[in-house]
């Protein structure tokens, strides 16, 4: 039988074309764009054939676009994808300058794009650190790592839910988080980082934030050890032709649905009928039936990681790279995109953006040079977004009703880019009564005020989200 050599970028392939299937699979978004289908049928394409360097290449294309067309309102595991697909296309492009081919050996360019997307995963752990130094974080009556400990409760109910547990979970979220680069880079304990983060975030999957786990399982190879190689029984899978990979898919689909009907229904509501809270949920959820089989699907897809991650270390003695080696960029120009994340993830405190910086659910608030921040007492409003706020009095307009009646404030940036796509949208004909800058406005009709027919330029539009900003004297958790 012919054999294949499995080394680290089919292997890398597979599991980031698992965290893009799983993502595109929990939100349903097959057929919501032509780039939405391409996106997920490339990623079966890598799933059945991970070897292939162009399909890789296609794959990142096809998302970074797709990524592109979502923004702003996307989520940060989406915009972290897209922006190590851009890190990815970079390296290919500075690779096939200096070998003068677009054909590259499928190890070579792993080990050329793999060094500036640790940087990048780095960078995550330490801007979701800093982002949670902020005095709300650290009270349990608004945190949400409190807040999200007690929704895991309610899925794994063995889990106590007292006051120690909730400050344990506050603090324990935040020490992982911290410790996590550090395990990472050195040598003796990256290892034990990398079993670390797969328990984690397996445990942030459980809780419902998959999409963003799946990500991060596919992240965390890329600090494998050297001699990380597939044993002989997994590397058939590999040999397998197309549609034998697919009977084998299609069997984890149905082992992993038979697992969201007998594992975890009855745990929610003992005594009844193992499919009666899943009916249920289906009716009452804005979530299709398909993004409960890929949840299902995370339930078995986590812990076999981590089983196949332990069993395939315990194969040879383990060779671990150093620090320096590890993080080498092969081009001075790679180190612009690691610096690019840095400041749009510390965006929030120079007034640039606070939506896609990797805040979510860190309790942190900056608004009018004022911030929750622990050390970062005033924000700098260096461009003048974050200081220019709007208090939606009332609307007629349902989403800015709401936003009226939670009593938050809106960056008037936002409120006109709203405003601007509605009116574009021919859907503009509403009364509209806010207050800025000290002066209250009434408008009869948002279609007639010339201000808002006015869009920011695109590139403003796609690169700058602010959410909205509770009043209130603790900032409640927020995505």
């Amino acid at each position: 039988m012919m054999q294949l050599k499995i080394n680290q970028f089919p292997i890398f392939a597979f599991l980031w074309a698992m965290a893009i299937f799983i993502h595109v699979g929990k939100w349903n978004t097959w057929l919501t764009t032509p780039m939405s289908f391409l996106v997920g049928i490339l990623a079966v394409g890598i799933l059945l054939k991970p070897n292939s360097v162009g399909l890789f290449l296609g794959l990142i294309i096809a998302q970074f676009f797709q990524a592109f067309q979502t923004l702003p309102w996307i989520a940060n595991h989406w915009f972290l994808t897209g922006f190590v697909h851009l890190t990815i296309f970079f390296a290919f492009l500075r690779s096939a300058l200096s070998y003068k081919t677009f054909r590259i050996d499928g190890e070579k360019f792993y080990s050329i794009f793999a060094p500036a997307a640790r940087w990048l995963f780095l960078a995550v752990y330490v801007v979701a650190f800093f982002h949670k130094l902020n005095r709300d974080w650290f009270d349990p009556s608004v945190s949400c790592g409190a807040l999200m400990y007690l929704n895991l409760a309610k899925i794994l109910p063995f889990l106590p839910t007292s006051p120690w547990a909730q400050i344990a979970a506050i603090y324990g979220t935040l020490i992982f988080e911290a410790v996590m680069p550090i395990f990472l880079i050195l040598p003796r304990l990256r290892v034990a980082g990398i079993i670390m983060g797969i328990v984690i975030h397996f445990v942030f999957g459980i809780a419902g934030y998959f999409g963003f786990s799946s990500t991060t399982l596919a992240l965390l190879f890329l600090f494998a050890p050297d001699n990380f190689r597939l044993p002989e029984i997994v590397q058939r899978f590999f040999l397998r032709s197309p549609w034998q990979k697919i009977w084998a898919l299609a069997g984890a689909g149905i082992v992993s649905f038979a697992a969201l009907v007998f594992w975890k229904s009855p745990w929610r509501n003992h005594g009844t009928p193992p499919w009666s809270n899943l009916v249920w949920d289906l009716g009452h959820l804005n979530r299709s039936f398909l993004s409960y089989v890929f949840e299902a699907f995370w339930w078995v897809y986590g812990p076999c990681f981590l089983l196949f991650f332990i069993w395939v270390l315990r194969q040879e003695k383990l060779v671990v790279s150093n620090a320096k080696k590890l993080l080498r960029l092969p081009y001075k120009s790679f180190y612009i995109l690691p610096l690019l994340f840095l400041l749009n993830g510390f965006s929030p405190y120079l007034g640039l953006k606070t939506g896609t910086t990797f805040s979510m659910y860190s309790n942190l608030r900056v608004a009018e040079k004022k911030s929750n921040h622990l050390f970062f007492r005033r924000g700098l409003d260096l461009f003048g977004y974050s200081g220019d706020l709007v208090k939606v009095l009332s609307s007629s307009d349902p989403e800015l009703q709401e936003v009226a009646d939670k009593g938050y404030l809106l960056p008037y940036f936002e409120f006109k880019s709203y405003l601007s796509q509605k009116v574009a949208a021919d859907q503009s004909d509403f009364r509209l009564n806010y207050v800025r800058g000290g002066k209250e406005t009434t408008v009869k009709s948002v279609a007639l005020d010339p201000e808002f027919s006015k869009p920011y330029p695109i590139y403003l539009r796609k690169l700058l989200y602010f959410r909205p900003i509770p009043i209130g004297e603790k900032c409640p958790c927020q995505n």
